[in-house]
């Protein structure tokens, strides 16, 4: 399945870890993070899917993350119950505790957020320490994947690969101390010139 999903009228987008960040760079977003089991989510999936059939055209996405899967982007929000729901605008976040009727989640994504306190820089997953911070926690999963690729896609064994990985900081030592040899003791010494 494609990371690069589009928020089509009346769907609601699937956010995962390996999306969040190229689909949700623009525009605003309105996400639900769920559990499949919880009752509460089921309960506000029908209203959700109403919200994407009425937000869309008004430039707001509706998008859903499943929490039990994503574990990074649950890290990144700071997710404590389910449902747990988000406005993201303009790099700034608000989490919306009100009412989970159709007219006051309406109400909040196109204009009610004005008067709500954005989550903190530090706390937001949209701001660029956010999506730093996500970069962050998806490095094992990354690093995984590329042992996979390299393990059972190209027939690498684990000792090649350990190799290959302990090799990589012994080369670029290697360069830094050539680099400050050059640049250090290959210059002539003033110091030991003698003036007559």
């Amino acid at each position: 399945m494609s990371g690069e999903l589009t928020a089509e009228a009346g769907k609601v987008v699937e956010l995962r870890d390996d999306n969040f960040d190229s689909l949700t760079r623009s525009g605003a977003w309105f996400v639900d993070i769920y559990a499949p089991w919880c009752s509460h989510c089921q309960r506000l999936e029908p209203t959700w899917r109403q919200l994407a059939d009425e937000l869309k055209p008004l430039g707001v996405s509706v998008a859903k993350v499943d929490g039990t899967k994503n574990k990074v982007l649950l890290m990144r929000f700071g997710v404590e119950a389910y449902p747990s729901i988000y406005l993201l605008r303009e790099g700034k976040s608000w989490q919306y505790d009100g009412a989970r009727s159709f007219q006051s989640l309406k109400e909040f994504a196109l204009t009610g957020f004005k008067s709500a306190q954005p989550m903190p820089f530090h706390k937001s997953p949209v701001s660029a320490f956010g999506r730093v911070m996500g970069a962050l926690h998806s490095f094992p999963a990354l690093a995984k994947r590329a042992y996979t690729h390299l393990r059972e896609d190209k027939g690498f064994s684990d000792m090649t690969i350990i190799s290959g990985l302990l090799l990589v900081p012994l080369a670029l030592g290697g360069l830094g101390i050539c680099i400050l040899d050059v640049m250090y003791t290959r210059q002539p010494h003033l110091a030991h010139q003698h003036y007559e």
